[in-house]
């Protein structure tokens, strides 16, 4: 091409560039003349006019020559510079003007910005950009990076792109992230990035149409040929369009990798569109799209040409190669009527043999279509690998049974169906199914209204979210346009084998919909979060049930594997399934009399049928180890609250009893539970498993063994309270181990005392293992609370309040150790204190290892403090990664002689404020009321003479300073000690300014 195309006039020297004005004739405005009213389309003929668009990026240009490595400005603006070309525009300052291309290139861009965001030709676009065509680039960014433009909000329009572009996230060959448009793309780049990788576009929230991608896409997860992912888009009612495009390319990554989309979202829609390439990598793989939650209209790939790692395999739009030629041949226009082994019925149509599953390909994405069998269909031998991967329509098994064989170990979303949005109604699946995520035996991936009737009898294998009916049965919004109730599966069975990594159920793996009176006869092994009826549910299950046996290394149980969810009138006999070999109790189990008599009476139990349990005042009373197995068939049901009237001694022959799952109040009234549990590999393990109402009066004796969500009292309580409860019990578990509870969600702990040894690997407590947001008030720890990593004497991990506590007990680990909280990472700690002693490695502090946002106030430390790094009297640890800012800690002591410690902060903390390190004769007896004035002696505090002590914290019901808001108080203006920091001696440090005056190690006592 030549190198203008207007005559030019006289050139104007600007002293850092030199601009070429065009000749009135021309029509075409100066660059040099940024500042004046522009009249027509400014024109572009080197670097320096290119670069002068970042100066009126609202403007109009043209392309007026090509521009490359020989052009005027481009030593100046792209080889010499530091990174290459700096990108125009950026987030919030977006290019809003207009470039037309005019059929001339743009050859040799180079950016070397890996550290930089929004990065391409241009990095951030609000306007458009016509016929852009752009040779031989090699562009490298972080996020937000593609040839052309880095984050497109506005309109590309026929771009060409040839090349090298390379970033982290959200990286296409054309543009990184698309919330505009693009159209017309053609991209021969090659691609490299980590997630959310395209072809032509990385992450879609707007269009793509009629484009096309040639070059090579690598990446990480999210990675397709033409987009990695088609998200949702700023409108509530829609996701991103991709329309009448075509990738070519070979496409590689892990996860969610497909030859057009990698990853196709709830609202994303992909419609007349195909891709030709090959596809690698190991999980979520497709000829098509890798993952597809969305809608897929009339687009198809050829199965025996998309080569998937190297073979021909069926995945959702695939089409064997005759119909694939037809659907090209007609224009993308296929009519069931023309197909033999298909028989329409209204909008129904009916299959009977093998064939017609080929010939359905075509059409089962189509809602209009509803689908019957007429006969047993066998899907083994020369058709071994057939299923329907999406059916959009009604699915009508008709009494019919369909035997699969399907072996796609890196496909996810595999069964008889692989995924489905309609009812599937009275079918039978038998054989034998393989997968990546979301397999099961009968629909990978259930979004159907209802799944009734079914039975399976299929050996499922896959990796996360596998069962033997469905992988994963969900009532997702992000799936579906409707509001309709989804993911409910009724009256059905599965049997058969069951194997896989986590999240692995007899019949579902992971349930956020509802299973209604079903049934798995299913021997389960799989890793983590493993069930005989369901891995995890978040949804509900109700008179459901499992026999078989359930392998797992953690968090497996009889019922539900993970967190049951919602559980009602569902059980399993605790001695006919077996756990790893054993029969043992977890929630929903029944003793064996009580399970016959369950399903004998079509699955219901009366009350008073059972001695053992009496009603007094609307309660259920318990004296006895009789009344704690009768229970079990009842405590699922919210109508029942529960009292003790006596002792219970749980040990023994009675070793193993516990109350599972509780849904009602629980009063002790005084008594005692003596406990011994023992489930290493069972989740959700204490006197209690799980409880959400209040549970007070109680004291709680023995040991309790689990893997997570371990507490001598409750395991997990995501709302509701413990009040007035003893726990003198050694606890052991993995993560989220607590003395009382493993874990809690707004629920409050309050007036009670941990005195046993608390044991665990991460998130341990001498309370409380996490905190969510409750709060935890007037606590008493004395015991030994060991972990590895985020342990605390009284929460390990801590975003909620913690008021008026105390550990005179020890705390220990390896990193992230506090004597109040592991990791305080939100909410308040206030009027507690720790006279015990908190040991470890780094990150050790005498009330938190590692604080980031909230409050730390009037609260005091005298318990040695011994770590390696990063260790203070009262914070080892400021981690501003916790929403970019940190709290406070205020008006709060420790005791420097019996600490150890002369700095309140440890290592990389900046301090504004005031703490102050006391001799122990000025924290003991009266005059600590002189020595320590911050704390309220009048309402919370109480000095403790004869013989002299460390103040207490009372239990009255004054308030604390969280108290009238009732809130977490997540704020802070940056980690500070608001006033005066003080020591020893009467030295006293006044900071000025935002800073640490005396070093890095905090506020130190007087020397």
């Amino acid at each position: 091409m030549a190198e203008q195309t207007a005559p030019r006039s006289s050139a104007v020297s600007t002293g850092r560039r030199q601009f070429l004005r065009a000749a009135t004739a021309t029509g075409l405005a100066s660059v040099a003349g940024v500042g004046a009213a522009q009249d027509g389309p400014t024109e572009i003929t080197d670097w320096h006019d290119l670069d002068a668009v970042r100066d009126a990026p609202d403007r109009e240009y043209v392309l007026g020559a090509d521009l490359g490595p020989e052009t005027a400005g481009y030593d100046e603006h792209v080889r010499n510079r530091s990174g290459g070309w700096n990108p125009i525009g950026e987030e919030g300052e977006e290019f809003a003007g207009t470039l037309d291309g005019t059929g001339y290139e743009i050859r040799g861009l180079t950016v070397d910005r890996p550290d930089t965001e929004y990065v391409g030709l241009f990095g951030g676009l609000s306007g458009t950009l016509r016929n852009v065509t752009l040779v031989d680039v090699a562009v490298t960014g972080g996020d937000h990076v593609g040839g052309l433009v880095g984050d497109n909000d506005g309109q590309v329009r026929a771009p060409t792109v040839d090349g090298e572009v390379t970033g982290a996230e959200m990286v296409g060959g054309v543009a990184g992230e698309n919330p505009g448009l693009v159209t017309e793309a053609t991209s021969t780049a090659a691609v490299t990035g980590e997630k959310y990788v395209g072809g032509v576009v990385g992450y879609v929230g707007g269009d793509v149409r009629q484009s096309t991608a040639s070059g090579a896409v690598t990446g990480g997860e999210d990675v397709g040929g033409l987009v990695g992912y088609n998200s949702i888009s700023g409108l509530a009612d829609r996701g991103g369009d991709i329309v009448g495009s075509t990738a070519s390319n070979d496409v590689s990554g892990n996860r969610h990798v497909g030859g057009l989309v990698g990853r196709n979202s709830g609202l994303g829609v992909v419609r007349g569109s195909t891709a030709t390439g090959t596809v690698s990598g190991d999980r979520g793989l497709g000829g098509l799209v890798g993952v597809n939650d969305g809608e897929i209209q009339n687009s198809f790939y050829d199965i025996e040409t998309v080569q998937i790692n190297g073979e021909s395999a069926l995945t959702v739009g695939g089409l064997f190669p005759d119909q694939y030629e037809q659907w090209q041949a007609t224009d993308g226009e296929l009519s069931p009527e023309e197909y033999d082994s298909l028989t329409v019925d209204g909008n129904v149509i009916e299959l009977a043999d093998a064939q017609g599953v080929r010939d359905a390909l075509a059409f089962v994405h189509d809602s209009a279509f509803g689908w019957r069998l007429t006969a047993d269909i066998d899907l083994t031998g020369e058709d071994a690998g057939l299923y329907f991967p999406f059916v959009a329509g009604l699915f009508d098994g008709n009494g019919h049974t369909i035997t699969l064989d399907v072996d796609l170990p890196a496909v996810s979303r595999v069964g008889a169906i692989g995924a489905s949005l309609d009812e599937i109604v009275d079918l039978s699946v038998e054989g034998s199914v393989t997968g990546a995520d979301r397999v099961g035996g009968l629909v990978g991936l259930n979004q159907s209204r209802e799944v009734a009737d079914v039975t399976t009898d299929v050996d499922v294998t896959g990796v996360a979210a596998v069962g033997g009916l469905a992988g994963e049965n969900a009532d997702r919004e992000d799936f579906t346009r409707d509001e309709d109730e989804r993911g409910r599966i009724l009256d059905s069975t599965a049997s058969g084998t069951v194997e896989g990594d986590e999240q692995v159920g007899g019949l579902v793996g992971e349930n956020s919909g509802s299973v209604v009176t079903s049934t798995a006869e299913v021997a389960v092994t799989g890793g983590q979060s493993v069930g005989g009826l369901a891995g995890t549910n978040s949804g509900g299950i109700e008179g459901s049930t499992a026999t078989g046996s359930v392998t797992g290394d953690g968090g497996i149980a009889g019922l539900v594997g993970g967190s049951p969810g919602d559980i009602s009138n569902s059980h399993y006999n605790i001695e006919e399934l077996s756990l790893n070999g054993e029969t043992a109790l977890t929630a929903g189990g029944l003793f064996a009399e009580q399970y016959e008599d369950w399903e004998a009476n079509d699955r219901e139990l009366d009350l008073e049928a059972y001695d053992s349990l009496t009603v007094s005042d609307d309660r259920v009373e318990i004296a006895d180890e009789r009344g704690v197995r009768d229970a079990l068939g009842f405590i699922d049901d919210r109508q029942f609250d529960w009292r003790l009237t006596d002792d219970i001694d749980l040990t023994g022959e009675a070793a193993g009893l516990y109350l599972p799952y509780l849904v009602g109040e629980f009063d002790g009234d005084g008594h005692t539970i003596r406990l011994d549990v023992d489930l290493p590999a069972a989740s959700q393990v204490g006197a209690i498993g799980y409880a959400e109402e209040t549970v007070e009066g109680l004291t709680v004796e023995g040991s309790v063994t689990g893997a997570n969500e371990v507490g001598g009292l409750v395991g997990y309580m995501p709302e509701g309270s413990i009040l007035d409860s003893t726990v003198d019990c050694d606890v052991t578990g993995e993560e989220l181990v607590g003395g009382v509870v493993g874990r809690i969600g707004s629920s409050h702990v309050e007036r009670s005392t941990a005195s046993g040894d608390v044991t665990g690997e991460t998130y341990v407590g001498g309370v409380v293992g996490r905190n969510g947001s409750g709060k935890i008030r007037a606590l008493t720890v004395d015991g030994a609370v060991t972990a590895s990593e985020e342990v605390g004497g009284i929460v390990g991990l801590n975003g909620g309040r913690i008021l008026r506590s105390t550990l005179s007990g020890r705390v220990s680990g390896e990193r992230t150790v506090g004597g109040v909280a592991g990791i305080h990472y939100r909410g308040a700690i206030e009027n507690s204190r720790v006279l015990g002693s908190v040991s470890g490695g780094t990150r050790v502090g005498g009330l938190a290892g590692t604080f980031g946002t909230g409050r730390i106030v009037t609260s005091l430390v005298s318990g040695p403090i011994d770590g390696e790094e990063a260790v203070g009297a009262l914070v080892g640890y400021n981690d501003r990664g916790f929403n970019h800012f940190s709290g406070t800690v205020t008006d709060s002591y420790w005791d420097a002689e019996t600490t150890g410690q002369q700095s309140a902060l440890g290592d990389g903390v900046e301090i504004t404020g005031t703490v102050r390190g006391l001799s122990t004769d000025q924290m003991q007896g009266e005059d600590a009321a002189e020595h320590m004035s911050a704390l309220d002696f009048e309402g919370i505090w109480a000095t403790t003479t004869d013989p002299a002590g460390y103040p207490t914290p009372n239990q009255r019901e004054s308030r604390d300073q969280s108290d009238p808001a009732d809130s977490t108080d997540e704020s802070g203006p940056g980690f500070g000690l608001t006033g005066v920091v003080g020591g020893l001696g009467g030295v006293v440090y006044l900071l000025s300014r935002r800073g640490n005056d005396t070093g890095s190690n905090g506020g130190r006592p007087g020397q």
